[in-house]
């Protein structure tokens, strides 16, 4: 989980070092902000999640399944993509 908005370091650098390191961790973003001043056109692109502050515990824990959810299904589909000869 980054915050959209970190000291010294933006989400958006922050999310570039954690992909340079591993590019298949999921992420999740947090902010405070109003959703639509949040989304901006980066975490568009990314396709990153997107969290609203302040949330209940039972949020966090859905969009934790949502984004793991999504990554089970592309590796699967991943795993049964035949291979050409």
């Amino acid at each position: 989980m980054l915050d959209v908005v970190i000291p010294r370091l933006s989400g958006r650098e922050a999310y570039e070092r954690l992909m340079s390191l591993d590019g298949g961790v999921p992420v999740i973003f947090m902010t405070g902000y109003s959703a639509g001043m949040a989304q901006d056109r980066f975490l568009e692109d990314v396709g990153a999640a997107l969290l609203q502050k302040p949330y209940s515990v039972e949020t966090l824990r859905l969009k934790v399944c949502e984004v793991l959810d999504v990554r089970r299904t592309v590796a699967h589909r991943k795993e049964n993509v035949p291979q050409l000869s």
